[in-house]
């Protein structure tokens, strides 16, 4: 049975103004109840009458208990409780206890108004055992709205789903971008849930276990958790979700491996002659959303719901050459440019069951009319928010934006394109397309390149395999077209770089190969550059056998 009673955690009250309060929310629906009674024409009253001047009042309290339930635990105001009542999201414990309480202030309420009249008067006035119709069919909602209670808890962890769990995330703690393992619960069901007595765990036969809190998820809502010591994801191991009764509420991956599959698009990633309308299609009861601009679909795209028109977008305002990017944007008042170039239409899809599980993502890359990049061409995608927000990897960022704004001539901090590791890598998605013909897509992650470079406008990248973001240590993609490993690529501005491993391929003397490549960002043309190998530990260990 769900646990009843008043969340003040954190409110600072003593423990007697706790228990006063507690009394004066119970007690006021009989006390209210009593003193219409006695204060009502005597000759008005009957059973009926009374039931319904007990309903009443029991409504008021159970408004006054939710208010203190949803401002205490949720900090919602009035109008917030007001919305979330319209909405049906309140939690099964308060529902349990809306019935508790009810039931108390009907059947108390209703006999402590009686005996008090009796002790007034001497007699009870008007009533009419024939009308004891009106107290039954009281009873009778009471009953129902009590197993309805009970069966909202069941309903409310079915609806809760694990739908991820990642390694090493880059997420934003105290302003400062961290990495942790995160996992993602989706409440695909129409009440609010608490979960403050459910915990996570990464093996059901082990005590090593991590408490929710005090966290609500609302109906159809995500929440994330970065995963605390308790334990740590590793790769394909699975992820327990457990009630206070040691039930196993949701697992991931799951045992039926339900995760929905990648959405299908009716057209693949390539050069086109003519606009054409795009369909997306996915499983039964999966709901399809879409992004145009290379950011996260579920996140920030719009349902699908009929044909895309892709088209040459050359013609439109560029939007990401046109962000702030340097140390000296801020020193000029200087407009943007936002000269139209070249682009290619992208478009990202991903599908979400009823559960709340959301597939992988599907990305497509659709060059219109532009048969003159014969050449090797890479289309980059990634979030915006990723590359240009306030922690994105390719501008000066919101601690560098608060210096300049300030006033301040000194102790400026590092903007964000200058800072390095893995906190500064955001995934990606590369599509490689070779003679205006699509060669293969790989995940990767993202991190700005060069040494003085990275104050120029136009941000180099390198990319890198990640076995969390569903890859593994090295490419798929056969970049130099001998099968090699490749776990690391770097977008290099000069020819230099290229030239010199060429001059030595006939030398015993190993130097990194690299090609000519037009490089596209979420859609818009960012360079001609060269793409080459990156010295990284696993580069030494494809050539040199070194662990």
């Amino acid at each position: 049975m769900p646990e009843t009673g008043i969340n003040l955690s954190g409110v600072g009250i003593t423990g007697a103004a706790l228990l006063i309060l507690a009394a004066a929310v119970i007690l006021m629906s009989e006390v209210i109840t009593m003193t219409m009674i006695v204060t009502s024409a005597r000759e008005k009253l009957n059973a009926g009458r009374l039931i319904i001047i007990a309903a009443i009042t029991s409504f008021i309290n159970f408004a006054v208990f939710l208010f203190l339930q949803f401002h205490e635990s949720l900090s919602l105001g009035l109008s917030g409780m007001i919305l979330r009542l319209l909405r049906l999201e309140f939690t099964y414990q308060n529902a349990y206890s809306f019935v508790m309480i009810s039931g108390l202030c009907l059947i108390g309420g209703f006999l402590l108004g009686l005996l008090f009249e009796v002790a007034l008067f001497g007699r009870i006035n008007g009533i009419r055992l024939g009308q004891g119709w009106a107290l039954m069919l009281a009873v009778i909602i009471w009953s129902t709205a009590y197993f309805a209670a009970e069966r909202m808890e069941v309903y409310s962890e079915e609806s809760i789903n694990i739908i991820s769990a990642d390694r090493n995330v880059r997420h934003i703690e105290n302003d400062v971008p961290v990495l942790s393992d995160q996992v993602v619960i989706a409440n695909s069901g129409k009440l609010l849930c608490s979960m403050e007595d459910f915990y996570l765990t990464d093996n059901k036969d082990r005590m090593s276990r991590m408490s929710l809190g005090n966290t609500y998820a609302s109906a159809g809502e995500r929440i994330t958790l970065s995963v605390d010591d308790s334990f740590s994801l590793r790769e394909g191991d699975p992820v327990y979700l457990y009630d206070s009764r040691g039930n196993l509420v949701s697992s991931y991956p799951d045992e039926e491996n339900t995760t929905p599959g990648m959405p299908v698009l009716s057209s693949a990633s390539g050069f086109y002659a003519e606009p054409f309308e795009l369909t997306i299609t996915a499983g039964e009861n999966e709901t399809i959303y879409y992004s145009l601009d290379g950011s996260d679909p579920v996140k920030h795209g719009v349902p699908y719901t009929e044909p895309i028109h892709v088209y040459d977008r050359s013609e439109e305002e560029t939007v990401f050459r046109s962000y702030p990017r340097t140390h000296y944007d801020w020193q000029f008042e200087t407009e943007q440019d936002t000269s139209p170039v070249d682009r290619c239409f992208v478009v990202k899809a991903a599908a979400v069951d009823k559960a709340g599980r959301i597939s992988d993502t599907v990305t497509g890359s659709y060059f219109i009319n532009k048969d003159q990049y014969a050449g090797k061409v890479i289309s980059l995608t990634a979030d915006p928010e990723d590359l240009f927000g306030e922690y994105g990897i390719c501008v000066t960022g919101k601690a560098y934006d608060e210096w300049a704004l300030s006033g301040e001539i000194s102790n400026a901090p590092k903007p964000n394109f200058e800072k390095r590791g893995r906190e500064w890598e955001i995934p990606g998605i590369i599509e490689l397309f070779d003679g205006n013909a699509y060669v293969m897509t790989d995940r990767s992650g993202l991190r700005v390149a060069g040494g003085s470079s990275r104050s120029d406008p136009i941000k180099r990248f390198s990319a890198y395999a990640r076995p969390e973001l569903g890859g593994s240590d090295y490419f798929s993609i056969d970049f130099f077209e001998d099968n090699s490993d490749v776990h690391a690529i770097v977008l290099r501005p000069s020819s230099v770089n290229a030239v010199f491993p060429l001059l030595t391929s006939d030398r015993d003397v190993l130097g990194m190969r690299s090609f000519p490549v037009t490089v596209f960002l979420n859609g818009e043309y960012w360079y001609d550059t060269y793409l080459g190998e990156k010295y990284t530990a696993e580069y030494f260990n494809t050539y040199f056998d070194i662990s």
